[in-house]
């Protein structure tokens, strides 16, 4: 039980911390992108935007792998598992922050981290069954 319930958080905790550094440099390396004259957050111009969910979605995916990875059995269940989560989080964090980001931004980067996720424990699962 402790060992699928780890696995879960573990790929959580990689996700998150991949998005956060890469987050953190992108603001570092495009400062006005992010920030308005005034203080508040700003959405960064399309390129910039699917460039984000791009890698949010590769993210989720290694998370995912790891997530089936670790998983003593079942490992796309906890795949799943872990899109379920980080669609609670993501869930969690537009109400807290409801002006912070656009609706259609908030829906396709959760989307978007669901099914890399989703893609992340398939590729895992497809592994485990292919012949050696």
């Amino acid at each position: 039980m402790l060992r699928r319930i780890g696995s879960v958080l573990l790929g959580l905790i990689v996700i998150l911390l991949l998005v956060g550094v890469t987050d953190a440099i992108l603001e570092r390396l495009f400062p006005t992108q992010f920030v308005n004259a005034d203080g508040s957050y700003a959405i960064p111009g399309l390129p910039l935007v699917a460039f984000i969910i791009g890698y949010v979605f590769v993210y989720a995916g290694v998370g995912g792998y790891l997530t089936a990875r670790i998983a003593p059995q079942s490992p796309l269940s906890h795949a799943l598992a872990l899109g379920a989560l980080l669609l609670l989080v993501s869930l969690a964090f537009a109400l807290a922050n409801p002006q912070q980001q656009p609706l259609w931004y908030l829906l396709t980067s959760t989307v978007f981290v669901v099914l890399g996720c989703v893609a992340g424990g398939s590729l895992k699962a497809r592994s485990a069954r292919a012949p050696a």
